[in-house]
């Protein structure tokens, strides 16, 4: 039997066995026999690690077979992690392991079979939307965080999913979300702060800000794809790649803005509406998207843990109001500089990290695409409301230090989302230069 090392904390611990006694190794001939050998005709889906096909055992029990086609050291590795830390875990709302095969042709890993598949088949234009009511909606979310406690504080090891998104959460026959796919999940330990990692893993429009900037994950990091996947539900739209036709590039600015404005209806999913347009389902996703903008704030102190997510859920009680949520993803390299506050979000190490003495009050302005002009017409009232000014640029260099140093003490609302670095100073000093007069 092969042994691997686990990874607690981005430390390797004592050789791990591969397997534990509960979980069965299963001939891949039986598996062959229960997918017809594989056969097209079953499949359910497929991904960069492979494909995953229908089965059903010869005792009648169904399956679903995830066939990992390429076994590079990272794949077997992440096949081997998933094994160990699935095979630890028993709960409603997560996925159970039923066996796993080693072969040449690549490794398996045998499921329960969920008949309502995966929830990212609902959303995203698909026309199965209409299927998941505010009832069920919030019953997936329920499950969720009910899932997530376990893993982070319950169950007897402490896990970080680190790849949590609606695509990895199935559905069984009573819409029950069970929680999948830990190939990169990390086993910690439960005093657990951060972890540094060389590279962002996770999935984009999931990924929390810190991962990109400082490279570290923690609980918090699932407590932000969580957040995600509340808008998605709630929306029914994917955060990355999301467009509107007020010029957004952001689901959660553009759910924050419609929560701020009170105007929720204009992004909620219609089939929403269309199975239950009482009362009692519009306070109901007021409250749940709140709870969702909480999960997506910049700071990862400034989220609640999955715990506490529970108990807002389950409860009334007022909840803490949200910032707006900074955009943030890797195709452009971003600096947000927080004036007024000790903590700063860059993503380029670099950058000299100036903490900034104002008096403004700490506060995200939403995102958006906000000219020169833009930002001197409203810099009277930013500084008049002692609002703090966040600055965003397309690069961080000293010419993008310097000018956001400009926009700092003049007041100023930002740049735009995209801006290169020679317009993000050009802007700057417009900025600047249009106040002077003034």
């Amino acid at each position: 039997m092969r042994n691997i090392d686990l990874l607690i904390d981005g430390d390797r611990t004592d050789s791990y066995e591969v397997v534990a006694a509960r979980v069965q190794r299963i001939a891949f001939l039986t598996i062959a026999e229960a997918t017809n050998d594989f056969c097209d005709s079953n499949i359910l889906g497929k991904g960069g690690f492979g494909t995953v096909y229908k089965g059903k055992l010869v005792e009648g029990t169904d399956i679903a077979v995830k066939r990992l086609t390429r076994m590079s050291d990272s794949g077997t590795s992440q096949f081997l992690n998933e094994v160990n830390l699935i095979s630890e875990l028993q709960h409603f709302n997560v996925i159970s392991l039923l066996g796993y095969c080693f072969h040449s042709d690549g490794h398996i890993l045998v499921f329960e079979y969920h008949a309502n598949r995966s929830l990212d088949l609902y959303f995203f234009g698909c026309t199965e939307s209409s299927k998941l009511s505010w009832k069920i909606r919030h019953k997936i979310i329920k499950g969720i965080a009910r899932g997530m406690t376990y893993l982070h504080h319950d169950s007897c090891v402490t896990i970080i999913h680190r790849d949590l998104k609606v695509s990895n959460i199935l559905l069984d026959k009573d819409m029950n979300p069970k929680i999948s796919d830990f190939g990169i999940s990390r086993l910690v330990s439960r005093d657990h702060i951060q972890t540094n990692t060389k590279k962002v893993s996770g999935t984009r429009g999931y990924i929390a800000p810190e991962c990109w900037s400082d490279k570290i994950f923690t609980k918090k990091t699932d407590v932000f794809s969580f957040g995600v996947v509340i808008l998605e539900i709630i929306s029914g739209k994917a955060n990355y790649k999301f467009t509107n036709s007020k010029g957004e590039t952001s689901l959660l600015t553009c759910m924050w803005r419609n929560w701020e404005e009170e105007s929720l209806l204009e992004v909620v999913d219609p089939s929403i509406m269309y199975s239950s347009s009482s009362p009692l389902t519009m306070i109901q996703i007021v409250r749940y998207t709140q709870i969702g903008l909480l999960c997506v704030q910049n700071i990862p102190q400034d989220r609640p843990t999955m715990s506490s997510l529970v108990v807002m859920f389950e409860s009334s009680t007022e909840l803490p109001r949200p910032k707006p949520p900074v955009y943030f993803n890797s195709d452009t390299t971003y600096s947000t500089f927080e004036i007024g506050s000790t903590s700063m979000l860059t993503t380029m190490s670099s950058l000299v990290r100036t903490e900034y003495s104002t008096r403004h009050t700490y506060n995200v302005l939403p995102c958006g695409n906000v000219s020169a002009s833009a930002a001197a017409s409203a810099s009277a009232a930013a500084t008049a409301s002692m609002t703090t000014v966040v600055v965003r640029f397309a690069a961080a260099d000293a010419t993008a230090d310097a000018a956001a140093y400009y926009i700092a003490t003049a007041g100023f609302i930002g740049v735009s989302r995209r801006t290169q670095r020679s317009d993000a100073a050009s802007n700057a000093a417009s900025c600047v230069n249009k106040t002077n007069k003034n």
